[in-house]
């Protein structure tokens, strides 16, 4: 079966070992990185996992991981270091949009939704919120239509939400933690020029 555009390209953008983003040592995100604040061990899911920059942080914290993502590039370097580092993480070639089948302790996506349409995205966060558990948390960081990456085509049917849509998406949860950021994409405009976005953060604990 052929690959998709998207899955094609992510392939390519993986298939140097090197960390392509979180700097050069693949940092996890910002928020990512609060959860041990919050829950200090646990089952996680994370959706759109890339190379494992996340996930492969919160195996070495202890967490066990279930890492998703639709680039077979990405997942074979999480499994890769997860098996080097003896770590409790597993990668799965899979579309975010598949059904989940059991309840984790935390859900996390950063940086995914804008490969989705509304519709799809929307269904994500239902699954994702009626597949963590009660006191879990989910973490989302989203590009916003506050950007390059949504003014260089404002007719996409991708999802980029309005600021603060995020939280009345999650009104239902208690909204821990959240905030707008305004940061430098790794994309350049036609004239050089940088390419910059603000971006929503959330974290939500589920009554």
């Amino acid at each position: 079966m052929d690959k998709n555009p998207l899955e094609k390209f992510y392939d390519t953008l993986y298939s140097d070992s090197k960390p392509t983003f979180g700097g050069e040592k693949g940092e996890p995100e910002e928020f990512v990185q609060k959860i041990i604040s919050y829950i200090k061990e646990g089952i996680v899911l994370e959706l759109g996992a890339g190379q494992g920059r996340n996930a492969l942080w919160l195996g070495r914290k202890g967490f066990d991981v279930e890492a998703r993502d639709i680039s077979s590039m990405g997942i074979e370097n999480i499994n890769k270091i997860a098996k080097e580092e003896s770590l409790h993480v597993a990668g799965f070639k899979k579309d975010s949009r598949e059904r989940l089948d059991k309840l984790y302790d935390v859900v996390i996506s950063t940086y995914m939704f804008h490969h989705l349409t509304k519709k799809d995205s929307l269904e994500v966060f239902d699954n994702m919120k009626n597949h963590t558990k009660s006191g879990g948390l989910n973490v989302i960081t989203i590009f916003t239509k506050v950007g390059d990456f949504f003014n260089m085509k404002p007719e996409t049917d991708k999802y980029f939400p309005e600021l603060g849509e995020m939280k009345e998406i999650y009104k239902d949860w208690i909204v821990l933690e959240y905030d707008e950021v305004k940061t430098r994409a790794k994309q350049t405009n036609e004239d050089g020029s940088p390419m910059f976005n603000v971006s929503s953060k959330i974290i939500a604990q589920k009554p």
